[in-house]
């Protein structure tokens, strides 16, 4: 059985500060891989692609940094929220 935990969102600084709190207390010891959603919605601007890849390599990089292995990251959700504070709607 593998524990897969979740799910971290690597692309909000609030998320991002609570990921780096457990990993540091010794989180990542307990686990056998994380779950992501990578959801960007706190504001009206939208993120390319590759900007939400960088933020997911760089978690992979603090993983590594601290566990001193690479752990699996799965990336459970994606997509476009249509949160109501978006204006993602706008674009389409």
């Amino acid at each position: 059985m593998k524990v897969i935990a979740g799910s971290f969102n690597p692309t909000q600084k609030d998320e991002i500060i609570w990921q780096d709190k457990l990993f540091e207390l010794g989180f990542l010891n307990y686990i056998d891989g994380v779950s992501i959603h990578t959801y960007h919605n706190t504001d009206s601007t939208f993120m390319p692609p590759q900007d939400n890849l960088s933020l997911i390599d760089a978690m992979q990089e603090k993983i590594i940094k601290i566990k001193g292995a690479v752990l699996p990251v799965y990336i459970t959700e994606i997509g476009i929220s249509d949160y109501y504070k978006t204006k993602y709607h706008k674009l389409i």
